[in-house]
């Protein structure tokens, strides 16, 4: 029936629906626009990750600044809006496009546009220019990279971009955003390059925990990690897996004993 209207009531009426879930949040409810069939995974975020909602939830405090680095569609950014009553500060990072748009329309549809603030930015050991490849353009989706220095994705790679990096030490310091108490970090790998380009802001006592996704499969990265944060005075407190998979989130904590 749609398509014997003209064009421009149509365009209308696409306009108007907007198809929107609920996200498995049993505390509050929690709006999430559906788009994509990775929309639609991003609504069992409280299943996928218990130990991060866990965390959000013993953690975040009023007046609190989180960094939620690889925000995606924004399902964690909303939660810790949710835990501390609008009260505490969300800067929401992602920087693929498309699921750039769905967070920022999340953030509306939760009236959270006063306290999660997102960024179009990617982070990493580098303030350039860079080279963002996709893996697909659907919102939500992940596994993107963001591409070494000098390299390019070629042929065989149509959907790179070139976007804004920044080292979180120079994004704090140009920009003067607020250090964070808490940071989640979800990069697909890129986890170490993030880390390097926030030394200064680690070293500072502000920051009292991380929770951090990372692949068991690949020990010498992981353990790099924990020798890393390990300099900067945290210690690691609990290791949970993700159902089928080698993915575990890591939860760090500042000036604990080893």
């Amino acid at each position: 029936m749609l398509r014997l209207l003209p064009v421009t009531a149509q365009a209308l009426v696409l306009g108007a629906v907007e198809p929107v879930g609920l996200l498995d949040y049993k505390r509050k409810p929690i709006r999430m626009t559906i788009g994509s069939k990775d929309h639609l995974y991003r609504l069992l975020a409280c299943w996928k990750e218990p130990e991060t909602v866990n965390w959000l939830e013993s953690n975040v405090r009023s007046g609190d600044v989180l960094y939620d680095i690889g925000a995606n569609v924004g399902a964690y950014s909303l939660i810790a809006f949710a835990v501390s009553g609008s009260q505490a500060k969300v800067y929401a990072f992602e920087p693929s496009f498309p699921t750039f748009n769905s967070l920022s329309r999340n953030v509306f549809l939760n009236q959270a546009q006063g306290s999660v603030i997102p960024l179009h930015i990617a982070l990493s050991d580098r303030t350039a220019v860079a080279e963002f490849q996709y893996r697909n353009l659907q919102p939500g989706a992940a596994k993107h990279e963001l591409l070494p220095e000098n390299s390019r994705g070629g042929k065989s790679a149509p959907f790179v971009q070139r976007l804004l990096a920044y080292r979180i030490d120079d994004l704090i310091e140009q920009f003067g955003l607020e250090a964070p108490d808490l940071i989640k970090l979800d990069v697909d790998g890129h986890e170490f390059s993030v880390l390097q380009g926030a030394e200064k802001t680690l070293r500072l006592t502000k920051t009292r925990s991380v929770v951090m996704e990372m692949d068991s499969s690949r020990p010498e990265h992981t353990r790099r990690i924990e020798e890393w944060m390990s300099e900067k005075g945290f210690r690691v407190v609990s290791k949970h897996q993700h159902k089928d998979s080698t993915i575990i989130n890591c939860i760090f904590v500042r000036g604990l004993e080893r």
